[in-house]
């Protein structure tokens, strides 16, 4: 959701984009977590954890079972379509970074995202290195 806070109108945006649509059920503690509804089908949380870059840069977002998208803010702009947002993503077609079954995120002030790990009960940080590429460890 894009919210204009000058108007206070707000617009849905990625709505069913694959960067937002979980695609692995949620796991807590070894267990699938069971879904609602008659199905009895395991949960599975579409976009949740979201994140601004310290600088205001990047936007962080991603579904509850997934990866971690990147998107600049300077896209996130309520009078683009979701095709035309889904674009900006470019190079961030795919995760910024794979991340387990999470139930929240943190980024502190030098651009660290700490990422629960809602199956093995932990919390990763995932750290960008020069030249692109991402990886996540537990801190300290």
């Amino acid at each position: 959701m894009v919210l204009n806070l000058t108007t206070g109108n707000g617009k849905r945006v990625l709505a069913g984009d694959d960067s937002a649509t979980a695609w692995y059920p949620m796991m807590y503690n070894g267990t699938l977590v069971p879904g609602y509804g008659p199905s009895g089908s395991a949960l599975a949380v579409g976009l949740d954890q979201i994140e601004v870059s310290p600088n205001g840069v990047y936007l962080y977002y991603q579904p509850c079972n997934d990866g971690l998208y990147r998107i600049k803010t300077a896209y996130v702009d309520a009078t683009l379509t979701n095709a035309t947002l889904a674009a900006t993503l470019g190079d961030y077609a795919g995760p910024f970074v794979l991340t387990p079954s999470t139930g929240g995120t943190a980024i502190d002030a030098n651009g660290n995202i700490y990422v629960s790990d809602t199956n093995l009960l932990a919390v990763w940080k995932v750290t960008r290195y020069p030249g692109g590429s991402s990886h996540y460890s537990r801190p300290g």
